[in-house]
């Protein structure tokens, strides 16, 4: 992905820049949150770093989505960090024990972290096993062999993948509830403020609160629904 840097800021930015009006969801017709999320995590993933949002899009709905996805990602990459220690640990052990049993998939650390990788993607993590089983093996390192691997698949594939998807879909319906007290502090800083105004402003500045208002419930509202759904 080709960047550019800001002069002044000195920030970095994509050249592509992800657009965020569709998620707000308002003048757009079919338009589903999870498809939005996707969409995001998808142009992140492949090299985005610049999203366009604004309060006004769906009344500050596509910035909820947007800052769901950014948490979700960065709480996924402590997740990953986790699951990349246990396969490493997971590789330590099964060098030690089937290095000469099997120096093809357990010859070093290596190889053996390569090995466990495709068990923790539950692709082909049968396969190891079976091929030994067909050698001249002794029956106790196969039985061996096999219960290791089924304490790797349930460990590292079926938990710890389930583990990360449960931590990004909490993360992304969980309460975002700063920008729910920034939103609060504005409106009693503004109401503070009506005093000092001319009757004229003041109903423009009453007119304004109350549509900030009706966004702050719709807001609530829809944290309230995604709080019940969770």
């Amino acid at each position: 992905m080709r960047t550019l840097t800001l002069r002044h800021s000195g920030l970095t930015l994509s050249r592509i820049i992800a657009g965020g009006w569709q998620a707000g969801r308002d003048l757009w017709v079919g338009i589903d949150d999870d498809e939005s999320i996707a969409a995001l995590r998808a142009a992140f993933e492949g090299g985005v770093t610049t999203f366009d949002t604004a309060e006004d899009y769906g009344a500050g709905h596509a910035e909820r989505i947007l800052g769901g996805v950014i948490r979700a990602l960065k709480a996924s990459v402590g997740v990953l960090v986790i699951l990349f220690i246990l396969n490493l640990a997971f590789a330590m052990v099964a060098t030690i024990l089937f290095a000469k049993t099997a120096p093809e998939y357990f010859g070093n650390p290596l190889i053996s972290l390569y090995s466990l990788f495709k068990v923790f993607t539950i692709e082909g993590w049968f396969e190891i096993p079976d091929t030994l089983a067909r050698r001249d093996i002794d029956p106790g390192m196969i039985f061996l062999l096999r219960a290791f691997f089924v304490v790797a698949v349930t460990v590292g594939g079926l938990l710890g993948l389930s583990m990360a998807n449960a931590v990004f879909v909490d993360e992304m319906t969980a309460d975002n509830t700063d920008l729910v007290e920034e939103k609060i502090d504005s409106l009693r800083q503004d109401l503070h403020r009506l005093g000092e105004q001319s009757s004229g402003e003041r109903e423009d500045t009453l007119r304004e609160l109350i549509g900030r208002m009706e966004r702050l419930e719709d807001l609530l509202q829809e944290m309230r629904s995604n709080g019940k759904q969770s």
